[in-house]
């Protein structure tokens, strides 16, 4: 279900990305997101461009920028930060953004683990 309200964005998992911030910086980039995908190396996260913080971020249509640069995601039910390199963006069409973070090799195995312990049983795993 997408409601395109101010600051919706598709949660299409329940799990909640919130605080996105650049490794190098201590600036919110996004506000919140919801993790769309999955699996063992990495994740995508899905967010309406309204919850960009840096403005301009905003009027980019592909946020290139943002391309292997180290990002520090928190994710409020794991009650801690990942980390990764940002690996691609895309944009979905209506204001919302899919990024996809590679973590880093120093991302322990269980904190994946518990991350695929909140993925939903019934949505498909994406490997």
């Amino acid at each position: 279900m997408i409601n395109m309200n101010y600051s919706a964005t598709p949660d299409k998992t329940g799990i909640k990305a919130a605080s996105i911030t650049l490794s190098n910086e201590e600036n919110l980039i996004v506000k919140k997101a919801f993790v769309s995908k999955l699996s063992p190396q990495g994740f995508n996260l899905i967010f309406n461009y309204r919850d960009l913080v840096p403005e301009s971020l905003k009027f980019q249509l592909h946020l290139h920028s943002l391309w292997y640069k180290d990002i520090h995601t928190y994710i409020p039910d794991m009650e801690m930060d990942l980390e990764g390199k940002v690996t691609g963006t895309r944009h979905l069409g209506k204001g919302i953004f899919e990024v996809n973070i590679e973590f880093f090799q120093e991302v322990p195995k269980y904190w994946r683990e518990c991350l695929f312990e909140l993925w939903p049983k019934q949505q498909p795993k994406l490997t």
